[in-house]
């Protein structure tokens, strides 16, 4: 048997590759060099993804630290607007009672039985 496995060897060596395979091999080939061509294309995918990773990362972040200052911020005008609104209302409450006391004191004036003085003023 072992002779007739050796002859088909010859017989198979001494054909002229009449199943193809040279052109088999051809294409085995470039198969080949597009998956090492695949493999740079994906690793070089990977690294930009890592890098977008690392900016959305950073963005996300700052994001974050905008929106904290931004809230801080709006409590603090929150904050300002109620202390202004009390000081307008105790100034217009200053504002009312100055006028009252001025009314008062004028009509007291008016009405007293002493003259008012020379220079204006009254005496200390």
């Amino acid at each position: 048997m072992s002779g007739q496995f050796q002859n088909f060897e010859v017989g198979f060596a001494a054909q002229s590759d009449p199943a193809g395979f040279s052109q088999l091999d051809t294409v085995f080939q470039k198969m080949k060099g597009n998956v090492a061509n695949l493999k740079l294309k994906i690793d070089a995918a990977e690294v930009q993804k890592k890098k977008i990773m690392n900016n959305i990362q950073r963005t996300v972040t700052a994001h974050a630290r905008v929106q904290e200052r931004l809230t801080k911020r709006r409590a603090m005008a929150k904050e300002y607007q109620k202390t202004i609104t009390a000081v307008e209302g105790g100034y217009n409450g200053l504002v009312d009672s100055s006028k009252v006391l001025l009314e008062v004191l004028t009509t007291q004036m008016n009405s007293s039985d002493t003259a008012p003085p020379p220079n204006g003023f009254a005496p200390a």
